[in-house]
């Protein structure tokens, strides 16, 4: 063992600079495969670390006070599974709030702060200021994603009345501060709370909340509550057709992890891809070191085993070197992870509102170092098994490299062209191998950077399929309406200037399909809607027919063509499924009527909103400021909703531009060590030629361009072909991430001028690397060879 660590050392000693390449493509490998793996396997438990601390409920219902009745509360105090419940005041409304520049709607809880409660308790963030009158406690989420501060005044439309509040602090608030939903929470003092609940007070509720013996019961115990009381409840259709306020709204643990975490567990997804890319280019590359290690001490190797080494501690020597190179690659990018994470957790406050600090993962870090260092173990034993037919005699005469006799495809004296790109072509041709490994690593390198610009154009720049994507149908403007004046509006805007359509329409209503919860949305004609909502079958245009994503066929075992009963306030009635649709929106639980559909178990239906598309969809906000200054009480908010998409979906392409600029710096600094680990070699195996070069009279500049000009086809077209290929496969690649959040059909187009200004770019950087790693050739002379 001894012996076999010594050669070790001095392998590793004699080749320090492609020592320290190959550390650095190991940090990388390791850096890249640790941090995503801790996201995608800590951050929801971030979440579950910091719904502990504020004792967050498992299961929460925001109810019309005059809903709210005493069997709700017994049966929630006396369910089995519930180990703490607490009833509580609160107001609720739909809501407008100021977000990164914009009007977007939210759901929005105020609570008294002198209200005791310790289930979701309030944590104040540092700098919180008392709570005067006036004065308003907002989450974590409007700060870090809306870009708001304390002593800001903070102006939204609560209810009917627009009101004004200074921000006096931020709340760590676990349970409602979901971005994905824009639920919040927020806080006012007692005074200024009992003020607001006398003025609205359609807007007061009960909110309930219940924590349960074990938090995974939460999707079946919200399941069980609504069957009883929200989708099968007579008294919530009875109000609703006496146009009386009937807010009832149950959230669930799940749900509130799912809308902080998800676009995360995308990211860390596709870093682990990258890793995954990048330790391939490792791979590649110590399979390159260990058979050119080989090539270039045959003689030495001969030497050792004429002195009584074996094959077998020669290989062990080798196998040593790059296994402890690997080694403390992967050690010193395991301890870059923890130095980056702060950073990386700021990146990501935009979107979770979660402060993520984790601490030492052993797990991750035992995963990171087994995989990288597992790997390249079998690839160095694998490289190095040819040692065993190596004889002392072969070895001492350089193997067979004296004895070539493979066909001079580009003979000097009767080719055509500059000596210098002739003895380039000359030694690319020699060394295919070396090319075919070259291009692979280009082309992975390349990949990785043309789909990351393509993920940050279609996030950041035009991002109208991805808001589509995310958000479902989604008209140029919407108007909300008071049910009893809705057809008046409609008919109102429909003749306006500017107007391409408009229809009525109706989100989220909460009823039953074959016992089980589901929302729906209804429209007198589902032909009208332009959004990327069906992608099989047909839309429904008859009364007994709908709509439904697949995520609830699945759970239905239903498909088109079956028939489904939907039922609300007792009433039910059979549909036969016309049609898959696909919804991110209630998370993918989602059926879609026409409205004499709608009114087959909800008689007294009228639609709540109108959906309003424009000629020129720049002048939304203009066309809904005229159409609420004419139409007065009848209007009861309007939402350009392009607008608001584009504040709320901000936070989303600033994190891909992160991701996207992370990845191209680690493109380029692999190319870098690359290039200068494969050039490095072989300046050093062609010393020899390139001195007798030189005493012919060639110059380090000639000599220089080259070797350059050797691996320049090779990496222009490598280059070509994993922008190509990154911009062919953004669509498959975005289509399988999405399929996982439920969206069958994704329509995201690839960045065609950002796949190609990369391979502009990067064919002359990698070009000027290879002039600077040839830089060495300059000390290189004919009397130095011939003296050594």
């Amino acid at each position: 063992m001894r012996r076999t660590l010594m050669l070790a050392w001095a392998n590793i000693r004699g080749a320090k600079g492609a020592a320290a390449g190959l550390l650095g493509v190991a940090a990388l490998a390791a850096l890249v495969l640790n941090l995503g793996l801790m996201m995608l396997l800590d951050y929801g438990k971030a979440f579950d670390r910091q719904a502990d601390r504020a004792n967050a409920p498992h299961f929460a219902v925001s109810e019309s006070r005059h809903l709210w009745t005493e069997e709700q509360a017994t049966w929630l105090a006396d369910h089995p599974d519930v180990t703490q419940v607490e009833i509580l005041e609160a107001l609720t409304s739909e809501a407008t709030i100021p977000y990164n520049g914009a009007e977007v709607p939210a759901t929005l809880i105020i609570m008294s702060v002198d209200t005791p409660h310790s289930l979701d308790r309030l944590i104040p963030m540092d700098g919180a200021q008392p709570l005067g009158d006036g004065d308003i406690y907002l989450p974590y989420m409007d700060k870090v994603g809306g870009g708001l501060a304390i002593g800001d005044a903070f102006t939204m439309t609560f209810g009917t009345q627009k009101l004004t509040y200074r921000i006096a602090g931020f709340t760590n608030e676990a349970y409602f501060s979901s971005p994905a939903d824009n639920i919040q929470l927020a806080y006012l003092n007692q005074a200024t709370f009992t003020a607001l609940e006398a003025a609205l007070p359609a807007t007061q509720v009960t909110l309930a909340l219940a924590s349960l013996t074990d938090r995974d019961l939460g999707d079946q115990f919200t399941q069980d509550f609504s069957k009883l009381f929200v989708y099968d409840n007579p008294a919530v259709a009875e109000a609703q057709a006496a146009g009386e306020p009937s807010f009832i709204s149950t959230y669930r643990y799940s749900t509130a992890r799912y809308g902080r975490t998800f676009m995360v567990d995308i990211l860390s997804a596709i870093m682990v891809v990258f890793a995954g890319l990048i330790l391939v280019v490792a791979l590649i590359v110590i399979r390159f070191r260990v058979r050119n290690s080989i090539e270039e001490q045959m003689a030495n190797l001969g030497a050792l085993k004429a002195v009584g080494y074996t094959s077998g501690q020669i290989a062990w020597g080798i196998v040593a070197q790059f296994a402890g190179l690997t080694l403390v690659g992967v050690g010193a990018g395991i301890g870059l992870t923890y130095a980056a994470l702060p950073a990386v957790s700021k990146a990501l406050e935009g979107q979770s509102s979660m402060i993520w600090t984790a601490g030492f993962d052993i797990t991750t870090s035992a995963v990171t170092l087994a995989a990288v260092v597992g790997t390249v173990l079998l690839v160095t034993l694998a490289a190095a098994a040819r040692l065993r037919r190596l004889t002392p005699l072969t070895a001492l005469r350089a193997g067979l490299a004296v004895h070539s006799f493979r066909r001079n495809n580009l003979p000097l004296d009767r080719s055509h062209g500059s000596p210098t790109w002739l003895l380039g072509a000359k030694t690319a041709l020699q060394a295919k191998g070396q090319m075919i490994m070259v291009a692979l690593i280009v082309a992975v390198v390349s990949f990785m950077p043309s789909f990351a610009l393509s993920c940050y154009y279609d996030t950041a720049v035009n991002n109208e399929e991805f808001v589509r994507t995310i958000a479902g149908e989604m008209p140029d403007a919407l108007v909300q309406v008071k049910p009893a004046q809705g057809e008046a509006v409609l008919a109102d805007v429909q003749t306006r200037p500017g107007v391409r359509k408009a229809f009525g329409y109706s989100r989220s209503m909460a009823m039953l399909i074959d016992g089980n919860p589901v929302w729906a949305f209804a429209t007198e004609d589902q032909e009208q809607l332009e959004g990327r909502l069906l992608y099989e079958g047909r839309y429904a245009r008859h009364e007994n027919e709908l709509v439904m994503t697949p995520v609830l066929a699945s759970t239905l075992d239903k498909t088109i063509g079956d028939t489904v009963t939907l039922s609300l306030g007792g009433e039910g009635a059979d549909y036969l499924v016309t049609g898959l649709i696909q919804s991110m929106n209630e998370y993918g639980m989602l059926v879609g009527l026409n409205t004499d559909g709608i009114k087959r178990v909800l008689p007294s239906y009228q639609f709540d909103e109108v959906f309003v598309y424009l000629d020129d969809i720049d002048q939304a906000e203009p066309f809904l400021d005229a159409v609420a200054a004419d139409l007065g009480e009848a209007v009861v908010a309007t939402l350009p909703m392009w607008t608001m998409a584009q504040a709320q979906l901000r936070a989303y392409g600033d994190l891909f531009g992160v991701v996207a600029t992370a990845i191209l710096v680690i493109a380029i600094v692999v190319v870098v060590l690359v290039l200068y680990l494969v050039l490095g070699a072989t300046i050093l195996r062609r010393r020899r030629s390139f001195g007798i070069q030189k005493a012919l009279g060639y110059t380090s500049g000639q000599l220089m361009r080259q070797i350059a000009f050797t691996y320049m086809p090779v990496i222009a077209a490598a280059v070509l072909a994993g922008a190509l290929a990154g911009y062919l496969a953004f669509g498959s690649m975005m289509g399988g991430i999405f399929r996982w959040l439920g969206i069958v059909s994704v329509h995201m187009q690839p960045w065609a001028a950002g796949s190609a200004v990369l391979a502009l770019v990067l064919v002359p950087f990698a070009f000027a690397v290879a002039m600077l790693v040839a830089r060495r050739i300059r000390r290189v002379s004919a009397y130095a060879l011939a003296t050594e």
